[in-house]
C-alpha cells in the first residue's frame, strides 16, 4: 500500500519541479522580459487611483480621465464596437477597471439585477459567449 501511494504521487502529480539553480542565461532572458514588460506598462498609481475615485463618485469627468489614461483600449474598443453608445462605453470602463456588478449598480445608480442584464446585453452586443470571462475579454481589448 505505500509503495503504491509513493508511485502513485511519483507519476500522477501534475506539478514537476525542477532539478537545480536556475542557470544564469535563463535568469538574464527572465529580467529581460521583465524590463521590457515594465517599459510598456507604466504604472502610475496616483492616476488609477484618481481614475477608481471618479468612477466611484460617478463623477462626469470619469469618462475623459478614463479616455486619456486608457486611449489604447479605448480606441480600440470604439474601433471594434462602433455600435456601443456612450452608457455602454462607461459600462465597459467600468467592467475594465474589474468593478463587480454590485459595485456598478451602486455607482450607476441602478438594481443590481439591472447590472447584471446590462453586463448579458453587452455579451451578445460584442459577441462574447457566456463560458468567457467578461472582464478578461474586456481586458484583451487593448491589445487589438
Amino acid at each position: 500500500m505505500l509503495i503504491r501511494g509513493f508511485f502513485f504521487g511519483l507519476f500522477a502529480s501534475p506539478v514537476r519541479y525542477r532539478s537545480g539553480p536556475i542557470k544564469k542565461e535563463e535568469k538574464i532572458a527572465i529580467e529581460e522580459k521583465i524590463q521590457l514588460y515594465e517599459s510598456k506598462v507604466p504604472i502610475d498609481n496616483k492616476n488609477i487611483i484618481k481614475i477608481t475615485e471618479l468612477a466611484l463618485q460617478d463623477d462626469p469627468a470619469f469618462m475623459p480621465v478614463f479616455k486619456e489614461h486608457y486611449h489604447k483600449f479605448y480606441t480600440n474598443l470604439t474601433k471594434k464596437h462602433p455600435d456601443l453608445n456612450l452608457t455602454e462605453r462607461k459600462f465597459c470602463a467600468l467592467l475594465y477597471l474589474e468593478f463587480s456588478s454590485k459595485e456598478i449598480a451602486e455607482i450607476l445608480k441602478i438594481s443590481h439585477r439591472t447590472a447584471q442584464t446590462r453586463k448579458h446585453n453587452l455579451r451578445q452586443k460584442i459577441g462574447i459567449h457566456t463560458s468567457e470571462d467578461l472582464y478578461f475579454s474586456i481586458k484583451k481589448l487593448e491589445f487589438y
